[in-house]
Formats: C-alpha cells, structure tokens, sequence
C-alpha cells in the first residue's frame, strides 16, 4: 500500500489516504503510534487494535467504514479501511 499523504492524526493513530495497487483504487490505512503510549501498556494497546479490527470486520452496515485488511509492518500494526473522500467527521459537524 502506497502512502500517497497523511490525512489526519490522534492520539493512538495516524490515518493515511494509500493506494492498493492488486485492486487498484485508494484505500485508508490507521496505524497506531506507538510512541504514543508507555511500554507497560503497549501490549493491552495493541491487543484492543486487533479486536477493534475483528469487531470492525464483522460489521456490514452502509454507516460504517469496511475494513479490507489488517496487518502489522515492522512492529506497527495498523487496518486497511475503505477511503472515503469529503474531509473529516469534526469538520462536516
């Protein structure tokens, strides 16, 4: 996945508009930060990222992002979602 530019950034990820070159269309991609949190709760971190990702992919619902892939890059785990374009939910409130 191609990172093409960050869009945005929270406390625990950071969230990336990439492209998905086997499917050939522009995907989202949140990968956790982990210089974000204390090592001694890095492991309970990474471990609510992988159910928030299996909960995620259990769910079909048109209010919903879908999650395409889930995976882990050079320690940083992080979730392929659909890209939806039009800018952030705080700036459409």
């Amino acid at each position: 996945y191609p990172i093409r530019e960050q869009l945005g950034k929270g406390g625990m990820a950071t969230v990336y508009k990439a492209y998905d070159t086997n499917l050939e269309r522009d995907v989202a991609i949140k990968v956790i930060r982990r210089i974000a949190f204390p090592e001694e709760q890095l492991d309970q971190i990474l471990k609510r990222f992988e159910r928030e990702a299996k909960a995620l992919a259990r769910l079909s619902h048109p209010n919903i992002v879908g999650i395409i892939d889930y995976g882990d890059h050079e320690g940083a785990p992080y979730l392929v979602m659909e890209y939806l374009p039009g800018g952030t939910l705080k700036h459409l409130l």
